[in-house]
C-alpha cells in the first residue's frame, strides 16, 4: 500500500516537534535557527 503525502509530511512534523522538545528549544527558537518564521514551523510541526 502506498504512503499518502499527507501521512509524510505529519510524520517529518512530529518528528521535528519530537526533536525540538528533545532539545528543550522552543518553536521561536528553533525557527529562528532555521531561518523560517514562528507561524510556518508551527504549521509545519501540526
Amino acid at each position: 500500500m502506498p504512503i499518502r503525502p499527507t501521512e509524510t509530511l505529519h510524520d517529518v512534523g512530529e518528528f521535528i516537534r519530537q526533536q525540538r522538545e528533545n532539545a528543550q528549544k522552543s518553536i521561536r527558537d528553533l525557527a529562528r535557527s532555521a531561518g523560517v518564521s514562528n507561524p510556518y514551523l508551527s504549521q509545519i510541526e501540526r
